[in-house]
């Protein structure tokens, strides 16, 4: 093979590799845009769930330890169902251990599973539709160990922290929307009682909440 041949082939080859790289680019760019405008759709139609809570009855106390009731209204203001809808939560008591969550520890409780903390008393799998907003009251538990056992046991510091996780359509991913409440008085005080809180301490209404 001459060497005019064979620079002349090199020359050809170099052509088409570089012709081929850039039908290759031109494609990613164009599987790259299209999965763009495809994120943008999705997020457009998707639901999108938000949530607002407050104290929804008196905090009272028994044999299990401070129970505490809240009330979620949750509102999907995306353009399509949510489905599989459900509150994955934890009440903790600051004053308790570590005192706040970290951030891990609030994604754990989120992406944990679904019927470990759910509360009994919500079905899994509500379907929640744009525009009609779905109040509901779920209650939670702090043991006395976290209370009796805390460094301060006449102050208590309850915090509630999860997602509000959902569905929908053909999606398999599991979608959230997180929060977190503090109960404090109504004075923005900590939760404090005289000698310790105990089965016998009267419970604190709604009122003195917040």
């Amino acid at each position: 093979i001459s060497k005019a041949f064979k620079a002349n082939k090199d020359a050809v080859d170099a052509s088409n590799l570089q012709n081929k790289r850039s039908v290759g680019a031109t494609l990613k760019a164009a599987v790259d845009t299209n999965k763009i405008a495809l994120q943008s759709l999705e997020a457009q139609q998707r639901p999108w769930i938000t949530e607002s809570s407050q104290i929804g009855a008196p905090i009272d106390f028994n044999v299990n330890g401070a129970n505490i009731t809240f009330l979620f209204t949750l509102d999907n203001v995306g353009h399509t169902p949510a489905e599989k809808v459900w509150v994955e939560a934890k009440l903790v008591n600051t004053i308790f251990g570590g005192g706040m969550p970290s951030i891990e520890e609030h994604q754990r409780v989120c992406n944990g599973p679904t019927t470990t903390t759910a509360p009994k008393n919500f079905a899994l799998g509500e379907i929640l539709f744009p525009g009609k907003p779905f109040s509901w009251a779920w209650s939670w538990t702090i043991p006395w160990s976290e209370i009796q056992g805390a460094r301060a046991p006449n102050i208590l510091g309850p915090l509630l922290y999860g997602c509000i996780e959902y569905s929908y359509g053909l999606s398999t991913e599991r979608h959230s929307t997180p929060f977190r409440y503090a109960v404090i008085q109504a004075d923005g005080r900590l939760l404090v009682q005289d000698g310790g809180f105990a089965q016998s301490t009267p419970e604190i209404p709604v009122p003195r909440l917040r």
